[in-house]
């Protein structure tokens, strides 16, 4: 405990103490006549009001949280152990202080005001009610507080005590369990497109073997070309073109597959083009979905652009339509379809998915972005999809609904923020 230093309060202060005294509610403002805290005075008769004055002001001490009192001209007027702890003055140093010293100036310039109002009859800002806020140290450092204040009334002044507890440790738990939160976010998208990319193989595997089909068909016809008379040897370079053209879109495919796996192209935000999104993910799924017997439609404008990352984009769209076409199949007969379209709102560019499978049952609505939830069987689904896709669209400040549920399909509807740098050319 720092030295104690005589402590020179102003006529206001010494009143507001008084007050504060006979209100039961100081119970250690430093005073230089005194010994130590909860010590009585040599010679002096300790009465039962002094043995509750030592109990309450023992009890007061050992809180954890600062316990500040204020008089109604903001003036300092008590200030325990843990207020020591955690503003770093010692009570010789604070009480009879203003207590904006313990404020950001943001605050500080408009905490009498606030006062006065309350006095005056205004709402209470603070008083009753308690918030988060920021405090100031003894060295100027700013730090995360929870504060509530009590009002008492003696002699008809008015008297303010606050409590106090430091959130500096609970905020930096809070940052790491954020962080915690996203990495494991981060590596559940992850997990997700690989589990996507494993559902896409059949299709994938098509989209491969038409372009070494037709390599193997020009390969072939150039062999036949350069054994044969050299008047037929002219059509060899139009050959090697169409070999070549073939392993360039073979290579397209290999390469989109990585970079949806990738997680280095999960980040940064982009300018992106939602028809562009649309066709990359049909070229996964187009295949699986004819394999289906689904009918696709698109309808979607190459001018419509919207703020995000396009692997993650591709990713949403991809789960939608995967979703879309596990409810037809479970459907079973009926129309077979899925449906793709963008518009434009004042304030928004919407894509909707629309297929005709047999809807969300009702009892799941209210449920189907939360983790692990799923209507599909143990061995089909992980219960993550709606809820990867609405978190990305939550990371670039879209949204998504459901628009349509019924037995005889349901429609998603994603927003996108339209912003001025990206309106429609």
């Amino acid at each position: 405990m720092p030295p104690a230093e005589p402590l020179d309060l102003p006529s206001s202060a010494q009143s507001g103490l008084q007050r504060a005294r006979r209100a039961g509610i100081i119970w250690r403002p430093y005073d230089a006549t005194e010994h130590a805290y909860g010590e009585a005075m040599p010679g002096v008769e300790l009465s039962d009001q002094v043995t509750a004055d030592r109990l309450n002001a023992a009890i007061v001490d050992t809180v954890i949280d600062a316990i500040v009192t204020i008089d109604a001209t903001g003036t300092i007027l008590s200030f325990n152990r843990s207020a020591e702890r955690i503003f770093g003055y010692h009570p010789s140093q604070i009480i009879g202080k203003p207590v904006t010293a313990l404020m950001p100036e943001s605050y500080s310039d408009r905490h009498q005001q606030f006062v006065d109002r309350y006095i005056g009859g205004g709402s209470a800002q603070i008083i009753g009610i308690g918030r988060e806020l920021e405090g100031r140290r003894k060295d100027g450092s700013m730090f995360p507080m929870y504060l509530g204040v009590g009002e008492a009334r003696v002699d008809g002044a008015h008297l303010f005590t606050g409590i106090i507890r430091d959130l500096t440790d609970i905020k930096a738990k809070e940052r790491e369990l954020e962080s915690a939160r996203e990495d494991l976010f981060l590596q559940t998208m992850f997990a997700q497109r690989l589990s996507a990319l494993a559902e896409m193989a059949g299709g994938i595997s098509h989209e491969l073997n038409q372009p070494l089909c037709s390599i193997r068909m020009y390969a072939e016809t150039l062999r036949v070309i350069l054994e044969r008379e050299e008047s037929h040897q002219d059509r060899a370079p139009q050959m090697l073109e169409k070999i070549i053209h073939q392993v360039e879109r073979a290579a397209d495919v290999i390469q989109h597959m990585r970079q949806f796996a990738s997680a280095e192209a999960q980040a940064g935000t982009e300018t992106v083009n939602l028809a562009h999104i649309v066709d990359e993910t049909l070229d996964l799924l187009g295949a699986q979905l004819g394999n289906h017997s689904i009918t696709l439609s698109v309808n979607v404008d190459p001018a419509f652009v919207v703020r995000g990352n396009a692997c993650r984009l591709e990713q949403v769209v991809t789960n939608l339509v995967a979703n879309a076409r596990d409810a037809i199949g479970e459907r079973g007969e009926g129309e077979r379809s899925i449906a793709i379209s963008a518009h434009q709102t004042s304030s928004h560019v919407c894509l909707e998915i629309a297929d005709t499978g047999g809807g969300i049952p009702d009892e799941h609505v209210d449920r189907i972005y939360d983790p692990f939830m799923t209507t599909k069987g143990p061995d089909r689904g992980t219960g993550l999809g709606l809820a990867i896709v609405h978190g990305i669209l939550r990371d670039f400040g879209a949204d998504i609904s459901l628009a349509r549920n019924g037995p005889d399909g349901a429609t998603f509807v994603l927003r996108f923020p339209m912003k001025q740098d990206i309106m429609l050319a």
